[in-house]
C-alpha cells in the first residue's frame, strides 16, 4: 500500500510508469525517450575509422553543445524530460547549432562515408579534419577508459569534459566511456 519502490517493480504500490511523466521509471530510451533519453546512435565520433555513419541518426555538434551547457538535456531527471523546451531555446542561441552537422559535413562531400555499405575511412577522418576543423588528435578513443584526454582533441571529449571536467582533468575512467555514451550518443561498448 506505500510506495517505497519504483513503478517498475511494483506498480500497484506505484502505480503503472507512464512515458512522459518525466521518470525513466520501467522504461527504455527506445520505449520513452521522453523520459529516459534517445537512444545511442552514432557507431563512433568522427575522429573515429569504423562503420558508415548514418547522417540522420548520428548527433551533431548543436546537441553536443546544449547537452554541454544543460546536462539535464541529455540525461533525464525527476522533474523535466531529457529534451524540453528550454533545451530547444539554448539550442536556438548557440553558434554550433547554427552550422552544418560535422556528419553531414562528411556525407555531402564524400558519400561512402555514409553509405550504407560503406564505411568511415581514414578518408572520412581527413575530411572531418578539414571540414569542421575538428582536429582529431586523442591520446586514446572516446570509448577507451585510459589517461585524460585533451577536451580539444574530438568534439565528444569537449562535451564530455564541458559536463566533467575530471576526465580532461585527471583520467578518462569508465564513467567519462559512459558519459560519451549519454552524451555525444555513441554506441560505446
Amino acid at each position: 500500500g506505500q510506495c517505497n519502490e519504483t513503478c517498475d517493480v511494483c506498480a500497484q504500490d506505484c502505480g503503472a510508469c507512464v512515458c512522459g511523466d518525466g521518470k525513466c521509471e520501467g522504461e527504455t530510451c527506445s520505449s520513452c525517450a521522453a523520459d529516459c533519453g534517445t537512444c545511442p546512435s552514432c557507431a563512433h565520433s568522427v575522429c573515429t575509422v569504423g562503420v558508415a555513419l548514418d547522417q540522420a541518426t548520428c548527433p551533431d555538434s548543436c546537441v553536443s553543445a546544449v547537452c554541454a551547457q544543460k546536462p539535464g538535456c541529455c540525461a533525464p531527471n525527476n522533474n523535466s524530460p531529457a529534451w524540453s523546451v528550454e533545451c530547444s531555446a539554448l539550442a536556438g542561441m548557440l553558434p554550433a547549432c547554427k552550422a552544418d552537422t560535422c556528419v553531414a559535413k562528411v556525407c555531402a562531400q564524400t558519400p561512402s562515408c555514409c553509405a550504407l555499405n560503406g564505411a568511415f575511412s581514414q578518408a572520412c577522418v581527413d575530411a572531418a579534419k578539414a571540414l569542421c576543423a575538428t582536429p582529431c588528435n586523442c591520446a586514446h578513443g572516446v570509448c577507451t577508459a585510459a589517461e585524460k584526454l585533451d577536451a580539444a582533441c574530438d568534439p565528444c571529449a569537449t562535451a564530455v569534459c564541458a559536463t566533467d571536467p575530471y576526465c580532461c582533468d585527471t583520467a578518462w575512467d569508465g564513467i567519462c566511456v559512459g558519459e560519451a555514451g549519454s552524451i555525444c550518443k555513441l554506441l560505446c561498448q
